[in-house]
């Protein structure tokens, strides 16, 4: 059960990390202190059904992307999810924001231009 919860603690900790969130800002979202989600990301933990919904729910993703431990499947397989991208912005100015979209839109452009 230990390699269990150490895969899930650092799959925790990759998609709170990509959400921008520290371990303090995810608690808070879902009705956890931090320590408990330190222990979570350490494996120290087993974590209860109830509270894999609340951090899911936190996070603004799919039960599914939690449970897939393979380094980097998030980045990959998933599409930037718009929680993540709003609160980085959120910590921007406004001009930085639109250089931010700007940028956004033109690898979009040349991801669409690639795939052709």
């Amino acid at each position: 059960m230990g390699d269990l919860n150490r895969a899930f603690g650092r799959r925790l900790r990759e998609l709170r990390e990509s959400a921008l969130l520290t371990q303090a800002q995810l608690g808070e979202r879902a009705g956890m202190s931090d320590r408990y989600v330190g222990a979570v990301e350490r494996g120290e933990r087993n974590v209860t059904l109830f509270n894999v919904e609340r951090i899911r729910k936190a996070l603004g993703i799919e039960a599914r992307v939690l449970f897939t431990f393979e380094p980097g499947t998030f980045a990959s397989e998933e599409k930037v999810d718009e929680k993540i991208l709003a609160n980085l912005l959120s910590r921007c100015d406004k001009p930085t924001r639109t250089h931010i979209l700007k940028l956004v839109k033109q690898i979009v452009k040349l991801s669409k231009n690639r795939k052709r």
